[in-house]
């Protein structure tokens, strides 16, 4: 069997036997954060896990921890316009200054860009497009995408 067809197989038996699907709600919301909350929360703020219908929101500053917790109602609302779901009830907005915030780069300090080869594209392509939902599929792509990207810095 080959590489691709056994991880195929592997992803598919994971996703039949997962049964918390809070892990993939999850990463649909790390992955739109910043066009949910904006530049400004999102530099000072990052989802981390979804319990019982609850979103756990690590924050950088109390500041920060207030301001989320006065806009609660709004970013709920643009979250579940982005999953398509009305799954997450609450949200708690916990103090962690330990987190690590991407910082705003000048233009001119652009750091060097990774680009995934065209074979490793075509199999990450391949092996994604079985799924029919294209939330899923997105996000399952840009997951593999920065997998791959992580391996190949190191």
């Amino acid at each position: 069997m080959s590489k691709i067809k056994s991880l195929t197989l592997g992803i598919k038996n994971f996703f039949n036997s997962y049964s918390d699907k809070n892990l993939i709600l999850l990463g649909i919301i790390q992955k739109n954060w910043r066009k949910i909350v904006g530049d400004a929360i999102y530099f000072h703020s990052l989802p981390y896990k979804i319990s019982n219908n609850r979103l756990f929101v690590y924050v950088n500053d109390n500041i920060w921890v207030n301001e989320l917790a006065i806009n609660h109602d709004e970013i709920k609302n643009k979250i579940s316009n982005y999953t398509k779901t009305n799954k997450i009830e609450k949200i708690f907005f916990k103090f962690n200054p330990e987190i690590k915030i991407i910082e705003k780069k000048k233009e001119i300090e652009k750091p060097k860009k990774l680009i995934l080869s065209q074979e490793k594209e075509k199999e990450i392509d391949n092996l994604v497009s079985k799924i029919e939902d294209p939330i899923l599929k997105d996000a399952l792509k840009h997951y593999f995408v920065q997998i791959s990207l992580i391996e190949k810095d190191n």
